[in-house]
């Protein structure tokens, strides 16, 4: 009976293993060995590439695999430059056929195959005609507010209504119907939006009114309708505008501290200190609580606290994991969030131990960067303005590890400067920690880098983070804004050619 038992039980779990896996299987024709597939599964949006897997091809071009899904889920399949979204469920199948010369998958069959088949179809992982180049060469770009309806919207439409027309009279069942109209809505918004905010090449006082003509007629962001994944982009989309929609209100009523903001329902003076204090994530979860549904707050909140967790900025997720717990106490995110948490802790207590993380001695003491290089005379210096609230600098962070790996055993040294509130002291201390940020660091507020920046730049001269810098062996400045660590090779050859001076 007990041999029963146990046999029942691990044929039972092993059938709990297989409902939470995806079977993905196919060919890929004319197969020459180059081009890996590649699926990327989102904890809830965004392509992030430690959720990425490498589905092995065998010499026959054939491949099989099975995919962690423990809800349906849209994810992304990539061969040979090109992208496409599938749905995956639980206990599902897809088997695909492709060609190697990378034109569009076939859907063959299996348990997804119809919606996987439409979905392809709708092609919404697809760039819209009017953002396929780059916005400085693009004709579309120059089109005038006035003018962007008939050129860029109403097409747009046209689009969008074919796709919702092949939708409804496709033979799905209406849940499927119901999920892949909400997709397609959210990505004929959110396109626009991207358009008008940032591709165009309009004022920025002109964008906000074209802005309004879209949103302010849609509802805020309500619980998405599963599998989503565009529908959490639209809904990110929607939180700029209402912040965008806010500080013009504030602008409009004579930039008063007295006014209080909408959505934030907070004064102009009181948002700051918030900011200062608590930083900029912590404010948008503010808007976010007070404008969308709960249920579209949570699953915002979960991304943020995610997103957190992968910068390692502890003390942004600890205080955005605090109001997680606070709100949605029995959330489905609840478990693999709190286990981030205690691994970061884990990480920061065991960084403490890493002398290869340099703080300079005094550096609040510190006005000018060449005392610092002073310290390090003999060594080709690479500098780092940056900020822990910068987005592009943690982005560029990914590619340093490269970097320091070529110049390992030569006469480089790295060296950062931060630019942080003095408040923000000891989370820009756990930050550098966390991240394993090797080299020397300092830290100033905004008033006093602009010492450093003069010394750095010539006058008026545009600012930005981050921003580069390379120092030859002597102290001297030798590459006014290098190139960034994503670079390269390109930069690899900037920092070589710094080495050979004498």
């Amino acid at each position: 009976m007990k041999r029963f038992l146990l046999l029942f039980g691990l044929l039972f779990i092993s059938s709990q293993i297989l409902l939470a896996q995806f079977t993905l299987s196919g060919h890929v024709r004319q197969w020459a060995g180059e081009d890996a597939l590649n699926v990327n599964i989102p904890f809830i949006y965004g392509y992030y590439n430690e959720h990425s897997y490498n589905i092995p091809i065998d010499s026959h071009g054939n491949f099989h695999t099975n995919l962690p899904v423990s809800e349906r889920k849209l994810i992304y399949l990539q061969h040979g430059g090109q992208s496409h979204l599938i749905m995956a469920e639980p206990g599902g199948s897809l088997q695909i056929s492709w060609d190697s010369l990378h034109a569009a998958p076939e859907v063959l069959q299996g348990s997804t195959a119809s919606v996987n088949q439409l979905l392809w179809k709708l092609n919404l992982n697809s760039i819209p005609f009017f953002m396929q180049e780059e916005s400085v060469k693009s004709d579309y770009a120059k089109i005038s507010p006035d003018h962007w309806t008939d050129s860029v919207r109403q097409p747009w439409k046209a689009h969008y209504d074919e796709q919702v027309r092949m939708i409804r009279h496709s033979e799905l069942d209406d849940t499927d119907k119901k999920w892949l109209l909400a997709e397609t809505e959210a990505n004929f918004n959110q396109q626009l939006y991207y358009y008008a905010s940032g591709y165009s090449n309009w004022p920025k006082e002109e964008r906000l009114p074209v802005i309004a003509t879209l949103y302010d007629s849609i509802a805020a962001p309500q619980a998405a309708v599963s599998p989503a994944l565009l529908q959490h982009y639209y809904a990110d989309s929607y939180t700029r505008y209402l912040e965008m929609k806010a500080f013009y209100y504030y602008l409009q009523h004579g930039s008063s501290n007295e006014i209080l903001l909408p959505y934030y329902q907070q004064r102009f003076d009181s948002l700051n200190n918030q900011i200062k204090i608590n930083g900029k994530p912590f404010v948008n979860w503010l808007l976010v609580k007070n404008s969308f549904t709960p249920a579209a707050a949570e699953t915002w909140l979960a991304q943020q606290v995610w997103l957190q967790g992968r910068n390692k900025d502890l003390a942004t997720y600890r205080q955005l994991f605090s109001e997680f717990k606070k709100n949605y106490p029995r959330s489905r995110w609840m478990s693999s969030l709190a286990g981030k948490e205690i691994q970061l802790e884990k990480l920061l207590a065991q960084s403490g131990n890493d002398t290869s993380v340099r703080l300079v001695a005094n550096y609040k003491e510190i006005r000018s960067i060449y005392k610092v290089l002073e310290q390090l005379r003999g060594k080709v210096v690479y500098l780092d303005i940056w900020g822990t609230w910068c987005g592009p600098c943690r982005m560029e962070l990914a590619y340093t590890p490269q970097l320091k790996q070529r110049f390992a055993g030569k006469e480089v040294a790295f060296l950062y400067l931060d630019m942080d509130d003095d408040e923000k002291d000891g989370k820009w201390r756990e930050f550098i920690k966390l991240n394993g940020m090797s080299g020397w660091h300092l830290r100033k507020n905004k008033t006093e880098i602009e010492t450093f920046w003069k010394e750095l730049l010539p006058a008026g001269a545009s600012i930005g983070y981050p921003t580069y810098f390379i120092f030859d062996k002597k102290g001297k400045l030798a590459v006014t804004q290098a190139l960034r660590p994503s670079d390269g090779e390109k930069l690899y050859e900037q920092i070589e050619e710094v080495l050979k001076r004498k």
